[in-house]
């Protein structure tokens, strides 16, 4: 744990003197110098001969904190001036995008490096505390498993940005892909992809999965499940998850399906006994919805390697199903879906009763928690935001989505929960404070509040976050008219000059006719 002397006297109540709004963003600021991620990351955009006024690892995690109060633009950054009597002064919109503008391939991969680092010391002591959220799924304890899903979304772009395109949705925008870790709902790695990008590219899902392997720590990554859809499945991802597990470490997978002709022949197959009633995330049985392993009525298992299992699932198709079956499907009036999983006959270790298909066919569907706890979080912090129209920036700031932890994990920590305490004004939560700045700021010490906003008739307003001075008037002799103005009250050179005519308000005209 790094020392943070500025947050000593640091207290948290309702009434008082000296108090700051919006306290959930000095949390995240407190959590980021106490776990080091301000150091690592300052450590990883250092350039030597230069020594910035700000520290470059404060700007980083000021401007997530900026985001996690509503910024959506690198000029929000002033919202953090509500924080100068705690934080010090926030820096400029130039000096984050100066910051974002270091990001090259050698500055990225050391940033990686960073939060791998930070992840793995808050996973640690998560972890040594009895903490760590591991899954429950189907009122099974999935303890020491760590699940990475993997999904893609669109972004629309409402103007020209660099590497925009036309979408498969009609759209325009990008296309990214990401892995989350479902346990602390984390993003560990992400890649900025065109709106035409594929849904199932190999060399994009191998990358980002190899990123976030990355990011697991080391005693972590020894039991992981990775999950993906049915649009991101390919002959090669599967191959590829094969081939990560060895003695030491196990890597399970389950993906989605494409359903063709031999499948569904292979559905046919299946006897009415071998379906079985499906499982809620709670453990009781479902009605209207069975599974079966069809392993080896499967015509395409031949082409694909040994050790993967089948298991198909059929519910009674809802009304926005009904356009899109088959005809062996509106024959039987079932709706199918087949799931492809290297999980053996054994099961899962620890885990009693997982090598039956409705645990299988449960831990899938789990998947689906990404769309809300990953997909729709990130947004709603400012995914929908990124990139910018040019520059290496775009690429900063894709990695600071990514960067921190920003709160412990545990089932709770997700992202959207931290805007939502930070980011909405509340009458009581509040900090007042008596100390220093933090390190790595540059700003007055918190003891010294007169800087701060204050609104009420007639009191002076705070100047922009990292301005450095209030926005004074300059002196009269020093007023210049403005171009614009000078083109209006210029005459042109084929006219005189007219005399300037001021004429009385109509009032004042009105009671000078009333006295005559």
């Amino acid at each position: 744990m790094k020392d943070t002397s500025w947050d000593r006297d640091l207290v948290v109540t309702g009434d008082g003197k000296g108090l700051v709004g919006h306290a959930g963003g000095i949390l995240l600021r407190k959590l980021a110098d106490q776990a080091g991620l301000t150091a690592g990351l300052d450590a990883a955009l250092a350039v030597r001969g230069t020594s910035p006024q700000f520290s470059r690892g404060a700007v980083l995690t000021s401007t997530a904190i900026a985001i996690a109060m509503g910024a959506t633009s690198m000029s929000d950054i002033e919202v953090l001036g509500q924080l100068e009597p705690v934080l010090g002064a926030a820096p400029s919109d130039s000096t984050v995008r100066r910051t974002l503008s270091l990001a090259d391939d050698r500055v990225l991969t050391r940033i990686a490096q960073a939060r791998a680092r930070i992840r793995r010391h808050v996973w640690e002591l998560a972890d040594g505390a009895g903490g760590f959220p591991w899954l429950q799924i189907a009122g099974k304890a999935l303890a020491g498993w760590v699940f990475i899903d993997m999904d893609g979304t669109l972004i629309t772009a409402c103007s020209d940005k660099e590497g925009a395109a036309p979408t498969w949705k009609k759209g325009y925008g990008f296309h990214p892909l990401a892995g989350w870790c479902i346990n602390t709902r984390e993003c560990l790695d992400m890649m900025l992809r065109p709106g035409n990008a594929g849904s199932n590219t190999f060399t994009d899902h191998k990358e980002v999965l190899d990123g976030a392997l990355k990011q697991v720590p080391a005693s972590f990554r020894r039991r992981v499940i990775v999950r993906i859809d049915g649009a991101g499945a390919s002959h090669d991802l599967v191959k590829h998850l094969l081939t990560l597990s060895s003695p030491r470490k196990t890597l399970l997978f389950t993906c989605g399906w494409t359903i063709t002709g031999s499948d569904e022949a292979a559905i046919m197959a299946v006897p009415a006994s071998a379906w079985k009633p499906g499982v809620r995330q709670d453990g009781t049985a479902e009605d209207d919805k069975d599974t079966a392993e069809i392993t080896d009525l499967l015509a395409r298992a031949g082409n694909w390697p040994d050790g993967l299992r089948w298991i198909a699932r059929r519910v009674k198709p809802s009304r926005r199903h009904l356009r899109n079956l088959t005809d062996h499907e509106k024959k039987t009036g079932w709706k199918y879906s087949i799931t492809c999983t290297n999980i053996p006959g054994t099961g899962i270790g620890g885990v009693p009763g997982s090598h039956h298909p409705q645990f299988i066919d449960v831990l899938h569907r789990d998947h689906a928690t990404v769309e809300t706890d990953g997909v729709r979080t990130a947004k709603a912090m400012g995914l929908r935001n990124l990139p910018r129209k040019h520059g290496r920036s775009t690429r900063g700031g894709w990695s600071q989505r990514t960067s921190p932890p920003t709160s412990p994990p545990g089932p709770g920590s997700s992202a959207s929960t931290t805007r939502k305490d930070s980011g909405t004004p509340s009458r009581t939560r509040s900090a007042t404070v008596s100390g220093t700045s933090p390190p790595g700021s540059s700003g007055t010490p918190a003891r010294r509040s007169s800087r701060s906003a204050r609104t009420g008739r007639g009191d002076k307003r705070s100047s922009p976050a990292g301005s450095g001075c209030a926005h004074c008037p300059p002196p009269a002799e020093q007023r210049k008219p403005s171009q614009r103005h000078d083109r209006r009250s210029a005459p042109a050179r084929s006219e005189p000059a007219r005399p300037r005519v001021h004429r009385a308000p109509a009032h004042a005209t009105r009671q000078n006719q009333n006295r005559h």
